[in-house]
């Protein structure tokens, strides 16, 4: 998949990315609305909205199904471009990136340990999602546990940048309301 020509033009104009990378140096996070091409990303749900994988569960850990690399999905936020894209906004420069493609619907959580040893560097978040509602659960929440907390809400088509220094993140439940309607995150590292 082509980065470039599948995401929404004023993100990549240098205006804009001059203009993100100020607001994320300052906040460390941004979140972009629109992402993909209103096209593209259309024509992307319909490809994978009923794709289903493995239901994985640890009741004391998360419930999810991991859905592998969905019709190259995966591949454009591993692509050269992205990794520039990125590295534009952040400051620095990445060259590797790590991600899980997760299906979420009803009864389906992540849970944030003490124990979890990885609450620092930068991750990226994007949502596919159709009629996602507030009253669902499901949004996903970084915290460092004590007075800090940032909260996305899943919306169809929007990218997260975050850098999660001393913040450990979990998908919150999905209730009954959800009924048949689902989450799919792309849930990224880079390094």
């Amino acid at each position: 998949m082509d980065f470039k020509r599948f995401t929404n033009e004023i993100y990549l104009d240098e205006n804009t990315i001059n203009q993100m990378r100020e607001s994320y140096l300052q906040t460390g996070v941004i979140k972009l609305e629109n992402f993909l091409k209103p096209e593209v990303y259309n024509e992307l749900i319909k490809l994978i909205k009923d794709i289903r994988g493995e239901h994985v569960k640890i009741a004391d850990r998360y419930s999810y199904e991991e859905l592998g690399d969905l019709s190259g999905v995966g591949k454009l936020f591993s692509s050269k471009d992205f990794l520039e894209f990125v590295s534009k906004i952040n400051g620095g420069e990445f060259s590797k990136v790590e991600y899980k493609i997760l299906g979420f619907g009803h009864k389906d959580y992540t849970l944030l340990h003490d124990a979890e040893i990885d609450r620092k560097g930068t991750e990226f978040l994007f949502f596919f999602c159709e009629k996602w509602k507030d009253d669902f659960g499901g949004y996903l929440v970084y915290t460092d546990n004590e007075d800090k907390s940032l909260i996305f809400t899943p919306a169809g088509n929007n990218f997260v940048l975050i850098n999660k220094d001393g913040l450990g993140g979990f998908v919150k439940y999905i209730n009954n309301l959800a009924k048949d309607e689902r989450i799919i995150l792309v849930w990224g590292k880079l390094e």
